[in-house]
């Protein structure tokens, strides 16, 4: 009898330490639950607050639809980092509650989204799909004609493109000759490039006045769309190059929005040591290549 008895309060003590230590993780916000586990494509998983869906869908179609989703919810975007394998874009409700949605690019065709709501022990589950079922929508709803813009606008051409430009998009030559056009034109244009000086993240004088001519053109386009392409000379380590040339266009960044740019137009891409437009053999050549180049498309 007394065996019995110890063996039923031992099974109570541990039922009592098991629902502890859950109380605990889900307090914490490390509470991990999978739904849909294997399901394949559109299959979602709940880990630490973030609820992933996997879409069948173009990178950059699903990035636009996430933001379509936040607009449409009147859901003001704070920033949006991105570049061609992922997208991160940070919102908050009108209550404080911050919003994270993470693209990340699979495979062709094949995106995954990655919805928060709240803060760690304080997820909100609900909302997050929520969020998730409308942007499955908006991406079902998405006309033939809007994705062709969307991928018109994977390079953009800003609106002083010259005519040199234009006249060469509306010829037949093959999409790489086009895109290597046009990123050559857009760098002769000097007005809408920022220079950096060699191992350096200051913006001189020169580029700042520069910089304000450009955020007024900017704020007269009330529908603008901004990329601000980073890139670096040939010299110095690979992941440096990398490294500078995304902080050098989020310092052109910051500028921007300091002048009254909404944030959430504003997209930074650090390429590094890339698509030069001088030769790095020689000095002058080396400071043309230390640049951000600042595409806007209306």
């Amino acid at each position: 009898m007394k065996i019995h008895q110890k063996m039923q309060l031992r099974s109570c003590h541990s039922f009592q330490a098991g629902l502890l230590i859950l109380l605990f993780l889900v307090l914490t916000g490390c509470a991990v639950a999978l739904i849909g586990v294997g399901a394949g494509v559109g299959a979602a998983t709940y880990v630490n607050g973030k609820l992933s869906k996997t879409y069948r869908s173009e990178y950059h179609e699903t990035v636009q639809a996430s933001i379509n989703t936040l607009k449409n919810l009147r859901i003001p975007i704070n920033a949006k980092i991105s570049d061609e394998l992922k997208t991160s874009i940070k919102a908050t409700r009108p209550d404080g509650t911050p919003i994270r949605v993470d693209v990340v690019r699979i495979e062709k065709d094949l995106t995954e989204v990655g919805v928060r709501t709240g803060s760690i022990g304080l997820w909100d589950q609900k909302v997050s799909r929520q969020i998730q079922d409308i942007i499955a929508e908006n991406l079902n709803k998405m006309s033939g004609a809007e994705k062709s813009n969307l991928a018109d606008r994977r390079t953009p051409v800003p609106s002083f493109a010259s005519s040199k430009t234009s006249a060469a998009r509306r010829t037949s030559k093959s999409t790489d000759i086009q895109q290597s056009t046009r990123k050559h034109e857009i760098a002769q244009h000097d007005d809408f490039t920022i220079f950096f000086n060699h191992d350096s993240n200051e913006i001189s004088v020169e580029q700042i006045e520069k910089l304000d001519k450009i955020a007024q053109h900017i704020l007269e386009m009330p529908n603008a769309e901004v990329v601000l392409n980073g890139y670096t000379d040939s010299s110095g380590d690979a992941n440096y190059n990398k490294m500078i040339s995304e902080r050098r266009a989020a310092i052109v960044k910051a500028y921007l929005v300091g002048k009254g740019v909404e944030p959430g137009i504003v997209t930074i891409i650090g390429h590094g040591a890339k698509d030069f437009i001088a030769d790095n053999n020689t000095i002058e050549g080396r400071n043309r290549n230390r640049r951000v180049e600042i595409v806007v498309s209306p």
